[in-house]
């Protein structure tokens, strides 16, 4: 036995194709499949004894190794008569066999081998050193950040869209700002606040991000409201002592939205809290309003009652 050779199967996949490149070999081993994770499989041709043996080895879990199982014997594919002349029947099923156990021997040596390969190779692949790790982290962080500002700008387009339509119908005196949904109606107010500032623009969306990130910012200040509702702090009403200075925190929550306006962003939110302070009706967010109508069914009902009445959802 001279030599064996690894052929991939995605450039051949023709048997008696494979077998007529090794006519000048006395043993040939063909790799039918690409290592995967689920099995692979390999053909042995025996030039000697005109025999082809497929063995296929399977992709073992729980060891994480390849087991070697006998698929089938294919005798005959490729004739050789100048093999066959001088070969005694006894001496070629002798020499047929020696040969086949002496490849199947170096056949196993060589696909252990090569499957250590692919998994160190694959191991050292997943394992990224620290810097790389990061470089990683923050690109994913950074699709990420880029893909919320998008969806933000695109909420915030059809906000200004859903604004102007309630604007009319206000103006006409066909719906009162009142029964604006519940759902809408932060969102209306912030944008009305910048409509009346001249810090929006309805003819065009070439200062949007602009426009998107004053948005943003003033809805920090609902989202204080909120907190402040839900940070309650009360006297203390002690037995022994009417006049007691202890403060109980009924709820706590994370820290006020306002501590994380920026700088820039001061003056116009302080406007803005002033002017919320002028309506009469007290705004939530919409994430506060979904808390009550997610928790209360019959309330969710009543608070759309009016406003389906007034049709504002056409």
């Amino acid at each position: 036995m001279n030599s064996h050779v690894l052929c991939n199967a995605s450039i051949y996949d023709n048997t008696n194709r494979l077998l007529s490149m090794f006519d000048n070999l006395n043993t040939a081993l063909v790799e039918l499949s690409n290592i995967t994770n689920s099995y692979l499989l390999v053909v042995y041709y025996l030039s000697t004894g005109n025999l082809i043996n497929t063995y296929k080895y399977i992709y073992d879990v729980k060891t994480q190794s390849y087991v070697m199982t006998k698929n089938s014997v294919h005798k005959n594919i490729k004739t050789q008569e100048d093999v066959k002349e001088n070969v005694k029947e006894d001496t070629k099923e002798d020499t047929k066999e020696n040969v086949k156990e002496e490849i199947k021997d170096i056949v196993s040596e060589n696909i252990l081998a090569k499957l250590d390969e692919e998994i160190n190779t694959d191991s050292r692949r997943k394992r990224k050193n620290p810097e790389d790790k990061k470089q990683e982290e923050k690109k994913q962080e950074d699709k990420k950040q880029e893909e919320k500002k998008q969806e933000n700008l695109s909420i915030f387009s059809s906000d200004k869209g859903s604004y102007l339509m309630f604007k009319s119908k206000i103006n006409k005196e066909t719906l009162q700002e009142k029964n604006i949904s519940p759902l809408f109606i932060a969102k209306y107010h912030i944008i009305k606040f910048m409509d009346i500032n001249e810090l929006i623009n309805f003819d065009s969306n070439d200062d949007i991000q602009i426009e998107s990130d004053i948005y943003l910012e003033l809805h920090k200040v609902i989202e204080s409201m909120d907190y402040k509702k839900e940070n309650v702090v009360e006297k203390c009403k002690c037995d022994n002592n009417k006049d007691c200075d202890c403060e109980v925190i009924i709820k706590t929550k994370d820290e006020d939205p306002l501590k994380n306006i920026g700088d820039e962003y001061n003056e116009v939110c302080n406007y803005f809290m002033e002017y919320l302070t002028e309506l009469k009706e007290p705004i939530y967010s919409s994430k506060s309003y979904h808390k009550i109508l997610d928790s209360n069914m019959k309330l969710k009902n009543e608070l759309f009652k009016d406003a389906i009445a007034q049709e504002i959802f056409e």
